[in-house]
């Protein structure tokens, strides 16, 4: 329960969340989690302006039967059990937790906490360029930005901020052909 009250906290600092009518938080705390039907997650959301859950998936269905839903909360590491694409349709912000930097790159918003306080905010490129504030609090950034970082300290200048494999690719390409 800690980590529930702990990340709506975290929400009301960052500004993200709103005077909440109803909220639901799916899932359950023991191993295995307890299912929920769909008929009954249908039910429970339909009045939800906050949807926080582990392992629930939340597609096209589901969140247009919440009709007030202005956030998702997710507790599990990844987002493939979110239609991401239609939340984002529908303006509906999905928050994740994750330690997985690939996984942080895809966002519009990355918030970097270190021991409770938020050590870097931004977009992705802007907080995985800041290496080195990484690498001081444990954390690495996303594999493309790390190879330029490692490359950038044998002399080649090369932007941090190259996300993806194509990105970094069409970077090292434009650096050899200067």
């Amino acid at each position: 329960m800690n980590m529930k009250i702990s990340f709506l906290k975290l929400l009301q600092k960052l500004g993200l969340l709103p005077p909440a009518s109803v909220m639901y938080i799916c899932g359950s705390d023991t191993l295995p989690p307890p299912l929920t039907s769909e008929e009954e997650l249908l039910e429970r959301i339909q009045d939800a302006d906050i949807v926080l859950c582990n392992k629930t998936y939340l597609g096209k269905r589901e969140m247009d039967a919440a009709k007030n839903l202005k956030y998702i909360g997710i507790f599990a590491t990844g987002f493939n059990n979110i239609d991401t694409a239609y939340a984002r349709e529908k303006g509906i912000t999905v928050i994740l937790i994750t330690h997985h930097m690939d996984e942080a790159a895809m966002a519009q918003r990355v918030v970097v906490l270190h021991k409770g306080k938020v050590a870097a905010d931004g977009s992705p490129k802007a907080v995985f360029s800041q290496v080195e504030l990484l690498h001081n609090i444990g954390l690495a950034a996303p594999d493309t930005v790390e190879l330029c970082y490692e490359l950038n300290k044998l002399g080649f200048s090369l932007p941090l901020d190259r996300l993806n494999a194509e990105e970094c690719a069409q970077a090292l390409y434009n650096y050899l052909e200067a």
